[in-house]
């Protein structure tokens, strides 16, 4: 029934824990099956971060069946944990990167580990001082980017969640890579999952700015590898105009001096859509030739 019947400290002996906090620990528990309750905030004195001791202090436990001779699980063995140390530090395993961030949320869009940006949260507002995201950040799109300076249009309690948090509850799993607002209302890109089992979702989350600067740096390279191919091609363009135009400046001096290599240049024949044909003959075999200057402006 949740009740505590034994504990390392006296305060919590005798305490029945709420429905809402067992009910997913107590039947995966009564299937004989290990399982971990997700942080909540402790009824009794437990010491913070800083060693004071006071109520409201984050806490989670490691949960496993105990059974009797005849295999009946009569209960549960938990081990408390700080979420604040060890279950934030298993999902600080998984972010990369300076924007990268991976943690839980309840159903409530609740924050259930520490964020890693807790310094900007603090001074954008979103936590006082004293709080720690654990338990007090709600996972809501304020509609606009806090980071730049920006307020939102409405207070914290009747913003929605972000769109991560309203489709892990809503589905088991799924990703974004079009990008979404997340708590800070910063763009960001993101997949996630929710545990069924242990009543709780994780996400994984990174800055869209930080995720795609691969993809701004190869996309400018690229732009970049256009424009010289644009200026080789206008080179070329350049060169060959010049070509032609020595092409021609060489035919018409050919004609002019009535010499072409070997050949004399005897007398104009006829003229053509294509080029002018000369009577001409060679210098050494003295025979006469057909010489057809094709029109540079027609040739490549």
């Amino acid at each position: 029934q949740g009740l505590v019947v034994a504990s390392a400290r006296n305060e919590p002996v005798g305490l029945a824990y709420e429905q809402a906090e067992t009910e997913v620990a107590l039947k995966r528990a009564l299937q004989g099956l290990p399982t971990v309750v997700r942080p909540v905030k402790s009824r009794v004195m437990l010491p913070d971060s800083e060693g004071v001791l006071r109520a409201g202090v984050p806490t989670m436990f490691a949960v496993a069946p105990i059974k009797n001779a005849e295999g009946k699980v009569v209960a549960m063995l938990g081990l408390r944990i700080q979420p604040e140390q060890d279950f934030t530090r298993i999902l600080r395993v998984a972010s990369a990167g300076e924007t990268g961030e991976t943690y839980a949320f309840d159903r409530e869009g609740l924050l259930l580990s520490s964020s890693r940006f807790e310094p900007q949260l603090r001074q954008i507002g979103l936590l006082t001082e004293e709080a720690d995201s654990i338990l007090n950040l709600s996972v809501r799109d304020p509609g606009v980017d806090l980071t730049s300076g920006e307020r939102p249009a409405r207070p914290r309690s009747e913003q929605p969640f972000t769109r991560m948090v309203t489709a892990a509850i809503d589905g088991p799993n799924g990703v974004d890579v079009e990008g979404y607002r997340d708590y800070r209302g910063v763009p960001v890109i993101g997949a996630w999952t929710w545990l069924a089992d242990h009543d709780f979702g994780v996400a994984t989350e990174i800055d869209v700015a930080e995720a795609f600067q691969p993809l701004y740096i190869l996309r400018r390279v690229f732009f970049g590898m256009f424009a010289l191919l644009g200026l080789a091609a206008a080179a070329i363009f350049v060169f060959t105009l010049m070509i032609a135009r020595l092409n021609r400046q060489a035919r018409q001096a050919a004609i002019e001096s009535r010499q072409l290599g070997q050949y004399h240049l005897d007398q104009k024949l006829g003229e053509g859509g294509m080029g002018i044909v000369y009577r001409a003959h060679h210098a050494l075999l003295h025979r006469p030739t057909a010489v057809k200057f094709l029109d540079a402006d027609k040739t490549s």
